[in-house]
């Protein structure tokens, strides 16, 4: 990711529990927008302030799920992209 100085992004990651019992869906926001990282209900937002440079964002979703919402299995049903951002790709993996 690439963020123009002075420029604002924000990007989500829609998942729902992999427990058909829980019918909630879940969104994890990584943004510069937000002033702290804040979590309501099935929504959290992580505060990330990344330098002017390209910049590889890693995020271990498993572990912030099961740190956040103490889900066990989950599974990806978006990923949305926005703000002044440039973007090379978005790579997934289960391993």
């Amino acid at each position: 990711m690439l963020l123009p100085p002075g420029k604002n992004f924000n990007f989500h990651i829609h998942f729902n529990n992999a427990d058909e019992r829980d019918t909630n869906q879940y969104r994890l926001t990584v943004s510069n927008i937000s002033k702290k990282t804040t979590t309501v209900g099935g929504r959290c937002t992580i505060k990330l302030c990344p330098d002017s440079k390209w910049a590889v964002i890693c995020v271990h979703l498993a572990d912030v799920i099961k740190t956040i919402w103490n889900i066990d299995a989950h599974y990806i049903s978006g990923i949305q992209l926005c703000g002044y951002a440039h973007y090379r790709g978005v790579y997934t993996s289960d391993v």
